[in-house]
């Protein structure tokens, strides 16, 4: 049968890294057209460096060992370094002094020792630092003071068996490995003039920090198939970080310091763990001890400050490391999400007025689906307008991420069965913003339906009917940036589909709906820098084949066969342009092209052949579909809004 589509706007899947405007669809001159925002996006935290998800997907589905997975996310090299301590600034309020305990193991400060069970307090003198006993723990009655010349308790167990043999903050509860300090240190007007530090390997800080770093479900990930792998690469990249920060001068980080951006993790460090609740997790320990002294070093050998994001949402964002496609982000939670935000309370949130929000504009980075992370957004209201950055909107609305758009009506098709006076007959919701819609007949019955590709996870999802409660199913072809086509390519009278990689000019076609790992690949190269896809029967042997245009120099280029070196048809159209589509006008069995610009239709009936402008259909910034509706032989046209 011959193929309908097809080619969606390209414009998303081949937009440089360069910034882009997008507007979010309003009337000009109105409020809002709903009392909220629906917002869809993707990722969460920075998407930065190494991002938790995506390294588990690399561990568990692609079978990526730690170096590998590393290596992808900061493009640089894994070395074995010496380190120094950890020092971990433990009370965001300060102290005036500090008070330690260790209840099964002797302690000393300088040439004091501290029996197990007593407790030391240390205050700070007008000639340096005085440490006071008591024999009942923490709520004994401390003795007279002893001056000493050190501001540091460590115990007198070097290699410690238990929690009780390791040292304690009075009142806290809480073991600490190393030693803890008093410095003095006043980082806020209302704060404590001291500080108390936890200063202790790197290993056993980050066998204690790593699952505060977590989510709760992540535990259940610790005994998949090669999640060892997972928790190594995060080692690596956390103790690249921490060797790399400085948050005081006395410390590297801070005790609630989440390392993981976006993790909203409650307790990110708690040091060894309090009474018959260790903090340790026996897979950390061994992806800490199997990583040990092992770090993300550059080209010149230095070490790398190793930023980590909980879930990139499919493209990482720089933040000066590569750009890089995350593949193994697919099994986030947060690969997408939405969220709703209320119309009326967004400028008081942002602390900006702008009156009655009538639109809103967005410049992006260019890379991944809707155009990439937001960099900037401006509101624009019946009083002004308001302009933010991309980060502090996702602060200030408590988003998961900076990549979002903006959709207050679901994605929809508006299908015609005329192609000379197309009025609306069929309808469908279907999809969500961001994805491409696709017609053909992929159940072979001589009608075509639509479905929608979406390219953040290479998913098909495909509908055998043109009604928005019919059941779909779903195909995996491609990745991000590909461009979706679909056709009868082995003349079994059944559509399949297929992708266009415009970066490596390759087209990438099965022949099965329902495609299994033993489905073939059939892989086509054709095309070059800035085409965009076709595909149809161009000679009427039933077999659908595929070309390309190229808005550059007007040229369509069609071939009638997908062997490797098929002559290629070229044809110079007048067109300035618009969406290139192809279908069946009721020429003889033979598809032939024509493009949609705006809401102008221009189709040519032969290859080569002049322009016949039809009847305006659809709306500004709709895509266009194409397909026999009907099944009476002919292609006639619909659109797609909100996409």
């Amino acid at each position: 049968m011959p193929c309908r589509l097809r080619a969606v706007l390209a414009v998303a899947g081949l937009i440089s890294s360069a910034l882009v405007g997008v507007a979010a669809t309003a009337p000009p001159a109105a409020a809002w057209p709903s009392q909220q925002l629906t917002l869809t996006g993707h990722g969460q935290g920075s998407g930065i460096g190494l991002g938790v998800d995506g390294a588990y997907g690399y561990a568990t589905r692609y079978g990526w060992d730690a170096t590998e997975i590393v290596d992808h996310y900061y493009g640089g090299s894994v070395r074995t370094v010496g380190l120094a301590p950890v020092a971990v600034d433990l009370i965001p309020s300060g102290v005036s002094w500090l008070r330690v305990t260790s209840p099964g193991a002797a302690f000393r400060i300088d040439n004091v020792t501290v029996p197990a069970g007593y407790s030391a307090k240390l205050t700070r003198t007008s000639s340096g630092y005085a440490v006071q006993v008591a024999a009942g723990g923490c709520a004994g009655r401390y003795g007279t003071p002893r001056a000493v010349r050190s501001n540091v308790f460590s115990s007198t167990v070097s290699a410690p068996t238990s929690l009780n043999q390791l040292l304690q903050l009075c009142g806290s509860g809480v073991f600490y490995r190393g030693s803890l300090m008093m410095v003095p240190g006043r980082i806020a007007r209302d704060s404590q003039p001291y500080r108390a530090v936890n200063r202790l390997a790197m290993d056993d800080y980050l066998r204690s920090a790593i699952p505060g770093q977590l989510a709760f479900d992540d535990r259940s990930r610790f005994t998949a198939t090669n999640s060892q792998a997972w928790l190594q690469a995060l080692a690596i990249a956390l103790r690249s970080l921490v060797a790399k920060s400085r948050v005081y001068q006395w410390a590297n980080v801070t005790a609630d310091q989440n390392l993981v951006t976006g993790n909203g993790s409650f307790a990110p460090y708690a040091g060894a763990g309090t009474a018959g609740f260790p903090s340790d997790e026996p897979h950390v320990v061994i992806a800490v001890h199997d990583t040990s002294s092992r770090l993300v070093v550059d080209s010149r050998g230095a070490v790398v400050r190793a930023v980590v994001s909980r879930s990139s949402g499919g493209w990482t964002a720089g933040g000066g490391f590569p750009v890089v496609q995350d593949l193994g982000d697919v099994v986030s939670p947060s690969h997408d999400w939405q969220e709703a935000v209320p119309v009326d309370g967004v400028s008081r949130a942002l602390g900006g007025s702008y009156g009655t929000l009538q639109r809103i504009t967005f410049t992006r980075t260019g890379i991944g689906d809707d155009g990439g992370r937001v960099v900037s957004i401006t509101l624009v209201g019946d009083h002004g307008s308001l302009t933010v950055s991309g980060a502090r909107f996702r602060d200030v609305l408590a988003l998961k991420s900076n990549w979002f758009a903006v959709s207050t009506v679901p994605p929809s098709v508006h299908l015609s069965n005329e192609l000379y006076q197309p009025t609306v007959d069929l309808g469908e919701t279907f999809g969500r913003p961001g994805d491409q819609p696709v017609a053909c007949d992929f159940d072979g019955d001589g009608t075509d339906t639509v479905g929608v590709y979406r390219a953040s996870t290479g998913t098909f999802y495909i509908r055998n009917s043109v009604s928005s409660t019919a059941p779909y199913y779903q195909v995996t072809l491609g990745t991000t940036g590909d461009i979706p086509v679909c056709g009868d390519w082995n003349g079994d009278h059944v559509d399949t589909v297929g992708v266009y990689d415009p970066r490596t000019s390759r087209f990438y076609l099965i022949n099965s709906v329902t495609r299994t790992a033993r489905t073939p690949l059939v892989q086509v190269q054709f095309g070059g820098a800035g085409m965009q896809p076709v595909a149809g029967d161009w000679d009427g042997d039933g077999k659908d084949t595929l070309g390309v245009w190229s808005q550059s120099t007007h040229y369509f280029y069609l071939v009638n066969s997908l062997a490797p070196g098929a002559a290629r048809g070229k044809y110079w159209v007048g067109s300035p342009g618009g969406t290139p589509i192809a279908g069946n006008w009721g020429t003889g069995g033979r598809d032939c092209y024509g493009f949609w610009e705006g809401t102008d239709l221009y189709l040519m009936t032969t290859p080569g052949g002049g322009e016949q402008e039809r009847s305006d259909f659809g709306v500004p910034g709709s895509v266009p579909v194409v397909g026999d509706w009907n099944g009476d032989g002919s292609d006639s046209i619909g659109y797609g809004t909100n996409y």
